[in-house]
């Protein structure tokens, strides 16, 4: 992705960060509801980022506008429980991909995932850092920041990351761990 197209995006996408809300009618099997992080408009299609907790652990999903129950013409893309695969649990992630809900096919995707709070950066590919955004205080998340790509056709940022390297503000690289 070209720099200029790069923090074109970031900025709005920070801009829609700042408006974080909780949506008391969408509760979880906890009794917490859902939090908005971010919302962003898509060739036409409105949809947000949003984080919740479950006995499962932190869940995060990209979905309509309306919360975790409002997924514009597909499902939403999301997942529950950020953790390093293992034998038993194959399909588990420090990270989550998917398409943006509504979006018609190869429009765009994202990629999105948990950081423990040092980060300030994540790298997601060879030549592409993105932001790590401290999760509201006061939802019942964890202590954490989130990172989130979108990626775009015709667009390129080098070869894509098997895992994320969230990075302090010194450059330090940081541990990933479950969530």
């Amino acid at each position: 992705m070209g720099r200029t197209a790069l923090a074109t995006g970031t900025a709005a996408i920070l801009l829609a960060l700042s408006a974080c809300s909780s949506h008391p009618d969408d509760s979880n099997d906890d009794g917490h509801d859902h939090v908005t992080l971010m919302r962003q408009t898509t060739h036409g299609v409105r949809w947000q980022l949003d984080a919740w907790e479950t006995g499962q652990g932190l869940c995060l999903a990209v979905d309509g506008p309306g919360g975790p129950q409002d997924a514009p013409g597909a499902s939403g893309s999301g997942a529950c429980t950020f953790s390093a695969p293992t034998k038993k649990e194959p399909d588990n992630s420090f990270w989550f991909a998917g398409n943006v809900p509504g979006l018609p096919e190869g429009a765009g995707a994202i990629r999105f995932g948990p950081v423990p709070p040092q980060a300030s950066r994540v790298e997601v590919a060879t030549h592409r850092t993105v932001p790590a955004v401290v999760l509201p205080a006061g939802h019942h998340l964890p202590d954490a920041r989130i990172w989130w790509a979108i990626d775009t056709p015709g667009t390129s940022a080098g070869q894509p990351l098997p895992n994320p390297r969230p990075i302090t503000s010194s450059g330090q690289p940081v541990a990933l761990q479950a969530y």
